[in-house]
């Protein structure tokens, strides 16, 4: 990761002590990590960052009502079981099993 420093600062891991004080507007390769710190801390900004493809957007989709908002259909007279005609071919299958 490419970072431009600053702020002037002590470089603690920097493996040189000798190095180790940065001065503002240095430019360092660092790992990910290391420069994501030295961002969150405020010492560094990222430079060279590769540009991110441009995502495609989805088309919205169409409103549609929700369940709760359709109308609720009844039947217009309740079922009677005991009224309930049979089909003929039933009728006969349930002779058959009763002989």
């Amino acid at each position: 990761m490419r970072i431009e420093i600053t702020s002037p600062f002590i470089d603690k891991q920097a493996p040189d002590p000798e190095n180790a004080d940065v001065a503002a507007g240095t430019k360092m390769t660092v790992t990910a990590e290391r420069g994501a710190e030295l961002v969150f801390l405020r010492l560094a900004v990222e430079i060279d960052t590769p540009v991110k493809p441009a995502v495609a957007r989805k088309a919205p989709k169409a409103r549609t009502r929700s369940a709760r908002a359709a109308p609720v259909q009844t039947p217009a007279d309740p079922v009677d079981q005991a009224k309930t005609i049979l089909p003929p071919e039933a009728t006969s299958t349930q002779a058959e099993f009763q002989q």
